[in-house]
């Protein structure tokens, strides 16, 4: 991950939007397997203590589409088992 990242870049209304592949013109990657794990802790950071529950007791549904960039099995299981989700 860059030194600095612009997160707001990311932030389309409530959601997270960005670009996971490359090929669309003047639109460069931002939404790297880095960047996305990063994301992804910090979500269950601010739940557990949203929540007031340890990490290892939330369970975290993370939906998908068919778009080739929706393989995120890997970065959610990263994430996942390096905060200790369910």
């Amino acid at each position: 991950m860059p030194p600095t990242f612009d997160w707001p870049q990311l932030q389309n209304g409530s959601d997270i939007r960005g670009v996971a592949l490359d090929g669309l013109a003047e639109e460069p990657v931002n939404l790297t397997p880095d960047i996305t794990k990063t994301l992804g802790q910090a979500f269950a950071t601010w739940l557990s203590q949203a929540l007031n529950k340890p990490l290892d007791r939330l369970t975290i549904a993370v939906g998908r589409d068919s778009r080739l960039s929706a393989d995120i099995d890997d970065l959610c299981s990263s994430w996942h088992h390096s905060t200790g989700q369910q």
